[in-house]
């Protein structure tokens, strides 16, 4: 939850609450519940028995995060809800350019409390960052918050947010991957339809693809255009 004092923070911990999941989502040892499902238990009064249970999950983590302008405070647990227990708990304390450290430890952390063995390729994956570019990150993170409402509008802005990105912060990969999906979400909802905005998202997909190569979302994105062209 953002328990910040500027409530517009609601996209720093949003955006780290999908970048953890996606993390994890990564790993074969556990099942992830998606983004889409436990956002609605945002800022919710139940206690975490019924929202595992609700959830058909063992295990919760659970957090807050505190930013206040270059400052951050990360609060997070993990409860084992079949013995009602305190697994781990952490807070984090830095600047804006720790995040993507605190990120590190707060999954290696989980794995270890779970003690989850990964072989090499999970070890890597579970660490690579798309960016490690701060400005780059909270322009991704703002636009992934619009992408999250799905309205014509949103998307709107977050289309905006990711154009003023590039052209202030350069080619990006995970910007042009992220403006590739906010395009395929106006073809999604049916607010544009036809062939050219299913190319503009192939193109953007390989724009991403063509700076980083392994880039997950750039990947996805060009393989969801190119079966519906």
């Amino acid at each position: 939850g953002n328990i910040s004092p500027d409530k517009e923070s609601d996209y720093f911990s949003d955006g780290l609450t999908e970048e953890l999941i996606f993390g994890l989502s990564k790993l074969k040892e556990i099942r992830v519940v998606p983004m889409a499902t436990t956002m609605q238990y945002k800022g919710t009064t139940k206690d975490t028995k019924t929202v595992a249970r609700e959830m058909d999950a063992r295990y919760v983590l659970s957090g807050n995060v505190r930013k206040y302008q270059d400052n951050l405070r990360i609060s997070v647990e993990l409860i084992d809800t079949d013995t009602n227990s305190q697994m781990w708990a952490e807070t984090y304390k830095g600047k804006l350019e720790d995040v993507f450290d605190i990120q590190e430890k707060v999954s290696q952390s989980i794995m270890y409390a779970l003690k989850l063995k990964l072989n090499s390729q999970e070890k890597e994956r579970i660490t690579i960052k798309p960016t490690r570019n701060v400005q780059v990150h909270e322009c991704y993170l703002k636009a992934k918050y619009e992408i999250y409402i799905l309205t014509k509008e949103s998307l709107d802005r977050a289309v905006h947010i990711l154009q003023t990105g590039l052209e202030n912060f350069g080619e990006d990969a995970l910007l042009y991957a992220t403006l590739g999906e906010a395009k395929y979400l106006y073809y999604d909802i049916g607010a544009e339809t036809g062939k050219n905005i299913l190319n503009e998202v192939k193109e953007y997909a390989e724009k991403a693809l063509s700076i980083e190569p392994d880039i997950a979302q750039g990947y996805k994105l060009y393989r969801k255009s190119d079966r519906r062209l």
